[in-house]
């Protein structure tokens, strides 16, 4: 007797479009955590959706994907990863009061 099981998952790609020179305005707590909503154009994809903000030499800032009062007056670059399939785009974020 032999038992075969074959498995087909479709996993579908979401086309990701990051806008560049996101004014991000900090609440008054004076922190807020991105999100992808915040970054790029729609549809919003159903995949699970990570956001990674980076300093100036591309490594990954302390704390992202929240940004608080110290980075006030500075641009970041970040990513917008779908996690399923790795796929990004990245854009820029400009922090303000």
């Amino acid at each position: 007797l032999m038992l075969t099981a074959v498995s087909n998952t479709s996993i579908a790609q979401c086309t990701l479009v990051c806008n560049s020179g996101v004014n991000v305005s900090l609440p008054g707590n004076c922190q807020v955590a991105i999100t992808a909503n915040m970054l790029y154009e729609p549809p919003i994809c159903g995949n699970p959706l990570t956001v990674q903000i980076l300093n100036n030499l591309g490594q990954l800032l302390p704390g992202s994907p929240v940004v608080n009062a110290t980075h006030i007056g500075q641009t970041f670059m970040y990513r917008v990863i779908e996690n399923t399939t790795g796929n990004y785009c990245m854009g820029t974020i400009i922090v303000l009061e």
